[in-house]
């Protein structure tokens, strides 16, 4: 079998099945829109489609008019042969897909008229379900090459002569009715849209462009102002090719601008070094370790900083901040002069007149203030609290009471007098000194004395020793007589050496007096230089 002859039989397969579908279609539309035809007519119709059913059909016949003939049988012996023959016909009418009506139907039917329209009924609901599958296969069908390849010789069909035609018609006659096959247009592939040509606007890049031709690099830091420079050669670059797509012109322009937005101008220095100066000028000494130790840190780190070439405002001002926040965290050292003379005094005081109690208070207060003295970082504050407390403890002493009191003073002031050398002073004031002084001696052995008693032997002895008279110094009057001795008579006018002279007795008689007093030799020294002074030369 040839090529040609392939497509004729498949053409032939395709237009049997068309032909069977047209007809069982028709068929049921008959069946629908003319319901008036006569009984002869619709019987006559019936059975010329129960004809054209294959004989795979017969058993579903026969088992289809048995189940008619059984529902007639159970009919109720009560209804007449015409009610169980309208009611049998309606029902094959609705189950054929037909309206019917006691107007449009004759209920006077044989059996025999019945089976064939039960039959035929079933016929067209078995149709009605081939119909159904035949439209399914119908879409898959269509969609497949062959067909279209059919469709084409469909085509070359209509152009055969009409005798060819008839035979065709008849051998299709002749053949099963089948589903028609509905035209398929051939997929057209739509045309390729032309591209549109896009015209670029370089208008945005050009302005943020000539923007940066005003920008002074050296007042920005040099990361961000070189990362501009590498945008702005991009962009004069697309500006110069005129290559770029709109989206990357208007990247590269939104570059360009957030890198002049991300320029940051570098910091002012000067509020630093000011700052910086000003910390050099402070006397660490003056504050304590732990301060100090922490402004000098900072401070360290402040002249690193400053001598950097890069730096943002917000670095300067940070330092800035930080420097003065150490200055004023320095913590200075405590003056302990105050305390040191306290502490002295405390270290002095006459104890023995003074109640043991009250003493051990002022030993603690001592010791604090010591402690305080020894410790490099004291503070003012801590400074004046132990001044404070030696200062009180002062004020609470407590003396003891008398007349012990009175004889301590007695015993010191005999101690005081005993030291004293009769030599220095002349014997017609340290003789009744001495009296009083040993009458204080003995008074301090006796028991039961009272203070009045001891009051007034103080104040005698006391008395005796301011009227004791210290024996004059004559070194400076003897020195004076003996560089007057080695003068020349000679050489001086008789009246100037007379007085010279005169003088040199008096000072003679003063240097050999033991008790002249201080006064009298100082006023013959006096005299004695004068006279010297005033002595005239001879003339030669």
């Amino acid at each position: 079998m040839d090529k040609n002859q392939k497509i004729k039989l498949m053409s032939s397969g395709v237009a049997g099945i068309a032909v069977i579908s047209l007809c069982s279609v028709a068929l049921l539309r008959g069946c629908s829109a003319e319901p008036n035809i006569k009984e002869t007519t619709s019987s006559s119709v019936l059975r010329e489609s129960e004809k054209e059913t294959t004989k795979s059909m017969e058993p579903q016949k026969k088992k289809e008019t048995a189940k008619l003939k059984g529902k007639i049988k159970e009919k109720q012996p009560m209804e007449t042969e015409e009610d169980r023959t309208e009611e049998t016909v309606s029902k094959l009418y609705d189950r054929a897909g037909i309206r019917y009506s006691t107007e449009n139907s004759s209920p006077n039917l044989t059996r025999k008229e019945l089976q064939e329209i039960a039959h035929v009924s079933q016929t067209l609901s078995n149709k009605k379900e081939e119909a159904k599958k035949q439209e399914e296969a119908k879409e898959n069908l269509l969609n497949t090459p062959e067909v279209n390849l059919l469709h084409a010789l469909s085509k070359n069909n209509d152009l055969m002569p009409v005798s060819n035609k008839r035979e065709n018609i008849k051998d299709e006659q002749t053949k099963p009715t089948e589903e028609p096959i509905v035209p398929f247009t051939p997929y057209q592939p739509e045309p390729t849209p032309l591209v549109p040509v896009e015209i670029i606007d370089y208008s945005a890049l050009q302005g943020v462009l000539s923007s940066t031709e005003t920008i002074d690099g050296s007042v920005y830091l040099t990361a961000g102002y070189q990362a501009l420079q590498t945008e702005i050669s991009i962009g004069r670059q697309m500006l110069t090719n005129q290559e770029a797509s709109q989206s990357e012109v208007n990247a590269q322009t939104l570059r360009i601008q957030q890198a002049i937005d991300s320029l940051v101008p570098k910091g002012n220095k000067a509020s630093l070094g000011e700052t910086i100066t000003k910390a050099k000028s402070i006397n660490l000494e003056q504050y304590t370790t732990a301060s100090a130790d922490n402004f000098d840190r900072v401070y360290t780190q402040a002249l690193t900083v400053y001598h950097e070439s890069e730096l943002t405002q917000q670095e300067v001002d940070t330092q800035v901040s930080a420097l003065n926040h150490a200055m004023d965290q320095l913590v200075k050292r405590g003056d302990k002069t105050e305390l040191r003379s306290l502490v002295e005094q405390a270290k002095q005081v006459d104890r023995q007149i003074y109640t043991a109690e009250s003493l051990q208070g002022l030993d603690q207060a001592i010791g604090e203030g010591e402690a305080v003295l020894t410790n490099e970082d004291a503070t003012q504050e801590q400074v004046n609290e132990a001044s404070n407390k030696l200062k009180s403890t002062f004020d609470s002493l407590e003396k003891i009471g008398e007349p012990d009191l009175s004889l301590v003073y007695l015993n010191r002031l005999i101690e005081a007098c005993e030291s004293l050398s009769a030599e220095d002073y002349t014997s017609a004031s340290f003789l009744p000194f001495e009296g009083i002084l040993n009458q204080s001696k003995e008074l301090l052995k006796q028991e039961g004395i009272t203070q009045e008693q001891v009051q007034k032997q103080m104040e005698d002895l006391e008395q005796a020793k301011e009227n004791l008279v210290k024996k004059a110094d004559k070194t400076a009057l003897t020195s004076m007589i003996e560089e007057v001795s080695a003068l020349q008579e000679e050489d001086y006018t008789l009246e100037s050496w007379m007085n010279l002279q005169t003088a040199v007795n008096r000072a003679n008689d003063v240097l050999s007096n033991e008790d002249a007093t201080q006064e009298q030799v100082n006023e013959a020294v006096e005299v004695l230089h004068n006279e010297k002074n005033a002595l005239i030369e001879k003339e030669v």
